[in-house]
């Protein structure tokens, strides 16, 4: 408040209220601006229209691609309202992909980070989508997420998808250069040991049992698995991903990893993910012949980002 503007309000207020009535004026006034920088800013929803009606949908499968939509639902909001109408009870539930149910009628394919979802890993070749999905995945946490109960680290350092996310609330550590990568991989390799100081003195074995409130699940987006194995060297990158992965789960930390090829990398850490994500024309990249234990929550071959998830406007999301 200017100085002329706070004159104008002492002057009216001694004209109305006399010289007894203006002290507590003034007093009520400075408590109430007091009062008004103590707030805390609003939590911002995504408005969502509660009334949507699944029969407009187009249930239509595409060829190929078992029950996988053709043109599958491209509002976020319309994940959102599906995840709070049959996810409520799951904790930090995030949409997968929409198919056509056993009732004909479309649904939504979701996971949870907590009590179903330790660690995912997507993979295909460039221009399939991994970005969009994540995307997708990272966006929908973070709009029904406040910051205190979430945080999101991207080691990305290939291009600018994820440049708007600086400063964000959520955003905890952003790696977009190569030169930032292994910083970063450093910094989550501390915060995982201060998760466990701060557990162990709390006196809990799991984040999951922690009720201090002040460890938001951490949530890491690697978009690109070969950038960390160039800033690192192929031993220590397969180090890093065991530790941080085996052990990162009991104290809140996730990752969703991406790459175009995992068979080049050490399998000890893949033994930690529970969502393998591929399409069906990269079985190979996870080497899928044979009895191993990965499971395949959805196969199509034409690309993730068409099949698993589809959005087309992540400008406008990311406004949003």
């Amino acid at each position: 408040m200017t100085w002329f503007a706070m004159m104008s309000i002492l002057l009216l207020g001694f004209a109305v209220y006399g010289t007894t009535r203006l002290p507590p004026l003034v007093h009520e006034w400075q408590a109430f601006q007091r009062w008004r920088k103590a707030q805390h800013a609003p939590n911002v929803k995504v408005p969502c229209h509660v009334d949507i009606n699944i029969n407009n949908w187009d249930a239509t499968t595409l060829p190929g691609a078992a029950t996988a939509l053709k043109s599958p639902p491209s509002k976020l909001q319309d994940a959102v309202v599906r995840l709070r109408q049959h996810a409520e009870h799951a904790k930090y539930p995030f949409p997968i992909g929409w198919y056509r149910g056993g009732s004909e009628q479309v649904e939504l394919l979701f996971g949870s980070f907590v009590g179903d979802v330790n660690h995912m890993l997507i993979t295909g070749m460039s221009d399939t989508g991994k970005d969009n999905l994540a995307l997708n995945i990272l966006f929908t946490l973070a709009l029904t997420q406040p910051p205190e109960r979430l945080q999101i680290a991207v080691v990305d350092g290939k291009g600018l998808d994820f440049s708007g996310w600086r400063g964000k609330a959520h955003a905890w550590r952003l790696a977009l250069k190569p030169d930032e990568i292994r910083p970063t991989m450093a910094a989550l390799t501390a915060e995982r040991e201060r998760r466990r100081d701060v557990l162990e003195a709390a006196e809990v074995s799991k984040w999951d049992h922690y009720t201090g409130g002040d460890l938001p699940l951490l949530v890491i987006y690697i978009s690109e698995l070969s950038l960390l194995k160039d800033a690192t060297s192929p031993r220590e990158l397969g180090q890093w991903l065991n530790s941080e992965l085996a052990a990162g789960r009991a104290f809140g930390i996730r990752y969703i990893v991406a790459t175009q090829t995992a068979s080049n990398y050490d399998t000890q850490w893949r033994s930690q993910v529970g969502v393998y994500l591929a399409a069906e024309t990269y079985r190979r990249v996870l080497q899928l012949a044979g009895d191993q234990p990965l499971q395949i929550i959805y196969e199509a071959h034409l690309g993730l980002a068409r099949v698993l998830y589809e959005w087309n406007d992540l400008h406008s999301a990311e406004q949003h």
